[in-house]
């Protein structure tokens, strides 16, 4: 089976989930129904007990899951699954979270990340509070949750797209929808730009993370997360009162991404990661890129 065609199908998988959830899903609710499909394992090798793999395969999910700013953490358990192998930890028969951000459901490990001596401490914490220590590479614990977290603002992205284009459709003004307005379509058109930058920026980042981190990391959650400002305008102005109500989805998914944008540092924080890669000279900055970009172009 095709990257593609995992990807699709755990996506299908999550979309029937969440269209059974409804439109005010519990948490503990979606958790249970997470673990019954086994994609709290996804990312685990399959010698652990678990499917093996690849970020590539999980990237459509992530960002379908975005779409619904659903109330589990998906991606910081298939963040902690991956980290158990890069760490060379062992993998419990119980689900694996990285913890730090979010709730970690009873029952579940908790992983963190510290740094120490020029490299960080991953510790895998069970719920009766035995730990176990291994050293990864400064940075990975950080680097993987921004770029999952950019394809779950990816998501939300596009999520807020349909609805505008919907609502500009179907809402009325002075005799005619309000998407045959120039300045709608404007709008929709710039939410659109920022939906669809957000996305191929996680893609990318997806790709790169398992060889470059950091880069991979810089890439995707900068543009991501600069994404939201203008995403989320374009889509509050698109919708006018409404967006703002209760009953309406809108707001749920503008409330997340504004939370995920600074999820694992925001643009700013992976602006300067990328400056401090590449300016340490300026005579070696051209360089410096085009060697990088020329390792992902043949990879």
């Amino acid at each position: 089976m095709s990257e593609l065609d995992i990807g699709e199908l755990l996506s299908d998988q999550i979309r029937r989930l969440m269209d059974e959830a409804g439109p005010a899903p519990d948490g503990a609710g979606l958790w249970s129904s997470l673990l019954d499909l086994g994609l709290d394992r996804a990312m685990i090798g399959e010698e652990a007990g678990g499917q093996g793999l690849a970020w590539t395969d999980v990237a459509a999910p992530l960002v379908a899951w975005g779409g619904y700013a659903a109330p589990a953490p998906l991606a910081e358990a298939l963040i902690g699954g991956w980290l158990l192998g890069q760490a060379g930890l062992p993998a419990p028969e119980a689900p694996v979270v990285l913890g730090g951000g979010v709730p970690v459901p009873p029952g579940a490990w908790t992983l963190t990340s510290h740094s120490g001596d020029g490299r960080d401490i991953l510790s895998l914490i069970s719920p009766e509070g035995f730990t176990q220590t291994r050293p990864v590479a400064v940075g990975l614990a950080r680097a993987a949750l921004a770029v999952a977290t950019a394809a779950q603002i990816a998501g939300a992205l596009q999520r807020a797209l349909e609805l505008s284009i919907d609502h500009a459709a179907s809402r009325a003004q002075f005799g005619r929808p309000i998407g045959k307005f120039q300045a709608v379509q404007r709008l929709a058109a710039d939410l659109g730009l920022e939906a669809a930058a957000a996305r191929a920026a996680a893609d990318f980042g997806f790709r790169l993370l398992p060889r470059d981190p950091i880069l991979a990391a810089g890439v995707a959650k900068s543009r991501a997360s600069r994404a939201v400002r203008i995403g989320a305008a374009c889509a509050h102005q698109i919708h006018g009162a409404i967006g703002v109500t209760e009953e309406y989805p809108l707001h749920r998914l503008t409330m997340a991404m504004w939370r995920w944008r600074d999820v694992a540092g925001g643009e700013v924080a992976w602006g300067d990661a990328l400056a401090r890669r590449y300016l340490p000279t300026t005579d070696r900055l051209w360089p410096s890129l085009v060697a990088d970009w020329d390792q992902e172009a043949t990879t």
